[in-house]
């Protein structure tokens, strides 16, 4: 299910909720809405990008990634149960499997300029690192954010 890029108003009502989430409710929902299986998915995609990070690095990333997650189910206002390893595989695979110009399509059209502006600047604030890494740190949230639509 494609859903249009949310607007400004959407991102921000997002977003401020995301941020304002303390570790406790973070890990109840990575528990319940991702589950183990999925965020080890995420471990896998984001070693592949940054395969000498240092295991905090990529736990930060994953992070990041679950964050995505969990943007696109409160933009979406509609919360889904931790997938499957069979679910999570194929909605990860199929986004990691886009081509450099699915992946620009699917920016447009769903992920939006605001929410990439807030992709930006949460990558920006979680991990200290060069403007090339944090350019692969946001594409990781944004095949997350696409891995939730496979699951919709």
């Amino acid at each position: 299910m494609t859903v249009a890029a949310p607007t400004l108003e959407q991102t921000r009502a997002a977003a401020s909720g995301i941020h304002a989430m303390g570790q406790a409710d973070f890990a109840a929902r990575k528990s319940q809405e991702a589950g183990d299986v999925l965020t080890a998915f995420f471990v896998i995609l984001a070693q592949k990008l940054f395969p000498r990070d240092a295991e905090r690095d990529t736990a930060s990333r994953v992070e990041l990634m679950l964050a995505a997650w969990f943007l696109r189910s409160d933009v979406q206002h509609q919360k889904l149960k931790a997938p499957s390893e069979a679910q999570a595989k194929k909605a990860v695979d199929k986004v990691s499997q886009l081509t450099a110009a699915q992946l620009d399509q699917a920016i447009t059209a769903e992920v939006g300029d605001a929410m990439l502006a807030f992709f930006q600047a949460f990558a920006r604030k979680v991990i200290n690192e060069t403007e090339d890494d944090r350019a692969k740190t946001v594409q990781l949230m944004v095949l997350a954010y696409l891995a939730r639509r496979e699951l919709a």
